[in-house]
């Protein structure tokens, strides 16, 4: 007897997509594959093509915002162009374009980046942020759907085969290509659902850390309140969602890959509050560019390193890479896995501001809960101005995923000795900085009095050793600390490189790391110093603008600054002047 073997494809092709790099406002572009990296020029605005159609038109309030800014203090971030056999192709920054031709000016700053007529093509199908038009992608399916894949299936059999397939055979066909389509609609809605969360834990910190400035700028103008507003909703409304998705999946939402297929299965009310928190992180996101043009020109100056560095923390990792730190990351993680018999212990985390506290505490708690060694995780972000309402409220708010908003303290801390009663608590307390606050504190850890059971834990950063005495005091049980140092001089030089030679090929520029390198002895070992300073020699490859900025007399003074945060925000003042 013969044996027939059939072999056929659906109508659908695979193929590989580019590495995305997200550009200044927003809209990414493929990455180059030449080994050079962008270069930053004027360019005529009528040589440059704009292919991309519009769904809507510019927004008029936002274009006269911009022309207000250039007039007085120029273009501060360049537009994202793509050049492709000597034409040049724009994707982004469509106020700014338009700013541009408005004021009549003949060229505009560009960042240009050569591709080559393939990344020109997946530059076109790209949308803002994602680089990759999932909404094409899931009308390509639906439309797939409506084809009939078993029909197209069996006249593909009947037409190499050359015979009539019999009914249980064509049912057999629309059995197994039903299932393999329903897998695949899965894993295309688990990729789009992948991609919104990776872009929303993207955008928070970008958020976050202008928050403060918006509010700043909101009580010097008014008339910004709508525009300033927008951040601190964004920012909420992304970490609620976060917070969510993590809950569902039974831990980080960002970093067990065992808990991807989870995201398949989220509930819809939750998907939508994920659209939703997108959307209004893509607006917040367009809008940093304004924020900071506005605020600069009522001379605030609150993008400095200082003041985000008071922004809230969040539970999430936002570093690309954590450097160095083995020995500190082993002590704690150690220390949380170690059995007690107390049913309270606690641990500080010292150091001054710039050290890297915030980033080893994120590690370490994603770690931690990876491994589900504690019933409950709460993560609270302590402001210098608190109340014991407020840091109680984000207690029950993160442990819980509930409001807690109108209740009484009393009530409070009543529901927060419920969450926890008979549970194995571990409680993450970021950027504790008043030491004249006792009571306080007292009242706050009243409730964790009554945790029952044994190996319950309090983790916390501080900048000052009299804060971890006296929070220690407090909780009266078992207390250990670390003294945080600076980064080993190899890992801070990567962490400098990282963000220095972002996005450029580091071999083509061997001259300028020769002479940073006896430089890194400057940034006292501080990740902050290394981030500031590499930021600033990224935005240009030029000789002259990192010899500019290595030799200035600003950066001696860091290495004997008493704190480093004030001496940075001091520099970047200096090198703007």
């Amino acid at each position: 007897m013969a044996t027939l073997s059939l072999h056929f494809s659906p109508p659908i092709r695979t193929r590989s997509f580019p590495t995305i790099v997200a550009c200044s406002n927003g809209v990414s572009m493929s990455k180059p594959r030449s080994n050079g990296g962008p270069v930053v020029m004027e360019i005529p605005l009528e040589k440059i093509r704009r292919p991309l159609m519009r769904v809507r038109s510019n927004d008029p309030e936002k274009v006269k915002e911009l022309m207000d800014s250039i007039r007085v203090i120029g273009l501060q971030v360049p537009i994202d162009v793509l050049e492709v056999d000597g034409v040049y192709y724009g994707f982004s920054g469509c106020h700014r374009y338009e700013a541009h031709q408005q004021l009549g000016l003949p060229t505009i700053r560009c960042k240009v980046r050569r591709g080559t007529k393939e990344t020109l093509r997946t530059s076109k199908k790209g949308t803002k942020s994602s680089g990759f038009d999932f909404r094409r992608r899931r009308r390509n399916f639906n439309y797939l759907k409506m084809s009939s894949w078993p029909d197209f299936a069996v006249s593909k059999i009947r037409e190499f085969a050359g015979f009539t397939v019999s009914k249980a055979g064509e049912s057999f066909v629309e059995n197994v290509v039903g299932t393999a389509y329903s897998r695949l609609c899965d894993r295309m809605r688990s990729a789009d659902t992948e991609a919104e969360i990776k872009k929303l834990q993207t955008a928070l910190p970008q958020i976050t850390a202008v928050i403060g400035i918006a509010e700043a700028l909101k009580i010097k103008d008014p008339s910004t309140s709508l525009l300033a507003d927008q951040f601190k909703q964004a920012a909420e409304a992304s970490q609620n969602v976060l917070n969510e998705l993590e809950k569902e999946a039974g831990g980080s939402a960002s970093t067990s890959k065992k808990r991807k297929s989870c995201h398949t299965h989220i509930n819809n009310d939750t998907l939508k509050k994920l659209k939703v928190a997108v959307a209004m992180s893509d607006r917040a996101t367009d809008d940093i560019e304004l924020l900071l043009r506005r605020a600069t020109m009522q001379g605030i100056h609150g993008h400095s390193e200082s003041q985000i560095l008071c922004q809230e923390s969040t539970s999430f990792l936002t570093e690309r890479e954590v450097f160095g730190r083995e020995v500190e990351k082993k002590k704690i993680i150690d220390w949380l896995k170690r059995p007690t018999e107390a049913c309270l212990s606690s641990f500080g985390i010292v150091g001054m501001g710039g050290l890297g506290k915030t980033t080893l505490l994120q590690f370490v708690y994603q770690q931690i809960i990876k491994e589900n060694n504690f019933e409950k995780t709460i993560w609270v972000w302590v402001s210098n101005n608190f109340s014991v309402e407020q840091v109680t409220r984000k207690m029950i708010d993160f442990g819980d995923h509930t409001s807690s908003c109108g209740k009484s303290l009393n009530a409070l801390q009543e529901s927060l000795k419920e969450m926890i009663i008979s549970k194995k608590v571990l409680l993450i307390l970021d950027n504790v900085g008043d030491d004249n606050r006792k009571g306080d504190w007292e009242k706050i850890f009243a409730p964790l009095r009554f945790v029952e059971g044994k190996g319950s834990k309090i983790l916390f950063t501080t900048r000052m050793r009299c804060v971890a005495d006296l929070l220690a005091s407090v909780i009266n049980t078992e207390y250990e600390s670390l003294e945080l140092q600076g980064l080993e001089e190899q890992d801070l030089g990567r962490l400098f490189y990282s963000y220095a030679f972002h996005g450029f090929n580091r071999d083509n520029h061997r001259d300028l790391e020769e002479f940073a390198n006896p430089k890194l002895r400057l940034l006292r070992g501080s990740p902050l110093a290394a981030k500031v300073i590499g930021n600033l020699l990224n935005s240009n490859m030029d000789n002259q603008h990192w010899r500019k900025i290595l030799n200035h007399e600003s950066l001696v003074n860091l290495e004997k600054a008493d704190d480093i945060v004030k001496a940075l925000n001091n520099f970047k003042t200096q090198i703007r002047r």
